[in-house]
């Protein structure tokens, strides 16, 4: 079967799936990586790599991630189903944005430019950092709407983050600076980016307090990346008319 590797960057925090192991191990059955049923394994006359990127994007690349663990499908529509998934995906979130950060300040040998063209050139790393403050925003407003229906704070729990470390380099602070509008950061969509206004469900409704901390030190990093290019975007600009 095809060789396949997963760059986990979670700086020891744990999968942000159940088939990504931290080692890079994709585990999949069409990899032989799974002892699941021998039929969905890799078949030398019949197998072919669109077969493993549809189980990629089908078993991997999914909204409930907790969900694609064997023993914890049946507790899908359950109660306990709902809550251990909606913890797991905040933190499978809020690692891959450390992800983003990691290919930045040290992309993968061999992808430097892909990795430049994809984050920089074509505005991605400005919708990461956009939908991350949207999502905090609406998460703190979620919070106050709870604490003046109940008369007290009901804070998440912070199960999915606990034991959490910064990471390296990172920004003491909890507090963001403002982003710059879409415009400015040469966001390439023009859709409207409020999702939570929207009828588009986001993947991740709301963070507990303890994920909205260890967002905004990941997402002050990733800012001080993108102010960093812009500067070195506008020196550019000014050398050549010199």
């Amino acid at each position: 079967p095809p060789l396949a590797h997963f760059h986990s960057w979670t700086n020891g925090n744990g999968r942000v799936s159940p088939n990504l192991y931290e080692e890079g191990k994709v585990c999949l059955s069409v990899l032989n990586t799974w002892s699941g049923n021998s039929t969905e394994n890799w078949n030398p006359s019949k197998s072919s790599l669109l077969q493993v990127f549809v189980s990629i994007q089908g078993l991997v690349l999914v909204r409930e991630p907790w969900f694609t663990e064997p023993a914890y499908e049946k507790l899908q529509g359950t109660e306990d189903g709902k809550i251990n998934s909606a913890l797991y995906s905040e933190k499978a979130y809020i690692l891959s944005r450390g992800f983003v950060r990691r290919a930045l300040e040290r992309p993968v040998f061999g992808l430097e430019k892909e990795i430049e063209f994809f984050y920089y050139e074509q505005g991605r790393l400005a919708r990461v950092l956009e939908r991350a403050k949207e999502l905090i925003e609406h998460s703190e407003a979620a919070k106050k709407r709870d604490k003046e229906m109940n008369g007290s704070a009901q804070p998440l729990t912070t199960a999915a983050t606990t034991g959490t470390k910064p990471e390296e380099g990172a920004s003491s602070s909890s507090g963001l600076s403002p982003l710059p509008s879409s415009s400015a950061m040469n966001r390439t969509s023009g859709a409207s980016s409020d999702r939570y206004a929207s009828a588009e469900e986001p993947a991740v409704g709301k963070l507990s307090g303890g994920g909205m901390i260890v967002l905004r030190r990941t997402l002050a990093a990733l800012e001080a990346l993108w102010k960093k290019r812009q500067t070195a975007n506008t020196v550019t600009a000014l050398d050549s008319v010199d």
